[in-house]
């Protein structure tokens, strides 16, 4: 349970019931049939939009009926979950009067339908209620192949406005930090300012990508470069 399946994530994915192959890079995001350089030459022969699908977080990447390699959306792919899952934020979207909170559940159900997630990771930004809720597909440390693909997690919290009020020291030197980083000027961040969100928060329940080996302490999210 730990592992979400019979690989060591401690132990550089070592199968540790007896008969069960090595983990494969491809985690059930690509073929597992698929090599780099067959997804490689594949790719490269799309159009710029179609390429950024095959590369994206949100699509899956399958065989057609004549075995050649498409990209499938994450709405499609995970139908049978993602509908049922909607239809229960959008449930609680009508059980909270935090306008922030509402407005992210909706915008959530309907990333998960649309496979645009835009718009629901700008109004995660805007979040501002007692309950944190973190859910969708962020973290790419399961596609070993790649590290393009998204796998979903989940995270139930509640703020900690007392320890959260500590840290508003530290975000009020953001830029400043960003602006004296030792590197090359041209990678550093000109408007960071002191507006990125930092919240201490107490975890009441994780799943998925966010409950599996090493337990999550601190997350910055989302990946998103456009909404970053």
């Amino acid at each position: 349970m730990i592992n979400k399946g019979p690989w060591s994530q401690l132990d550089d994915n070592d199968p540790f019931i007896e008969g069960v192959p090595k983990r494969p890079a491809t985690a059930n995001f690509y073929p597992e049939d698929m090599t780099k350089d067959e997804f490689n030459s594949w790719s490269n022969s799309l159009s710029a939009e179609e390429k950024e699908k095959a590369t994206g977080y949100f699509y899956t990447i399958r065989r057609d009926a004549n075995g050649k390699l498409k990209s499938v959306p994450y709405s499609e792919e995970y139908r049978e979950f993602l509908e049922p899952v909607a239809k229960l934020l959008r449930a609680a979207a009508t059980l909270t009067s935090n306008a922030t909170l509402k407005n992210f559940l909706n915008k959530l159900a309907a990333a998960f339908l649309s496979n645009d997630y835009y718009d629901s990771d700008v109004a995660w930004m805007d979040l501002d209620a007692p309950i944190d809720l973190t859910i969708g597909p962020y973290e790419t440390y399961e596609d070993e192949l790649f590290g393009y693909k998204a796998a979903f997690e989940a995270y139930v919290t509640l703020r900690d406005e007392t320890e959260t009020a500590k840290l508003k020291k530290f975000s009020a030197y953001l830029q400043e930090l960003e602006d004296h980083l030792p590197i090359d000027p041209k990678y550093r961040n000109p408007k960071l300012g002191a507006a990125s969100p930092i919240h201490v928060v107490n975890e009441v329940f994780s799943s998925g990508e966010g409950n599996s080996g090493v337990q999550t302490a601190p997350f910055n999210l989302p990946n998103d470069e456009r909404v970053v």
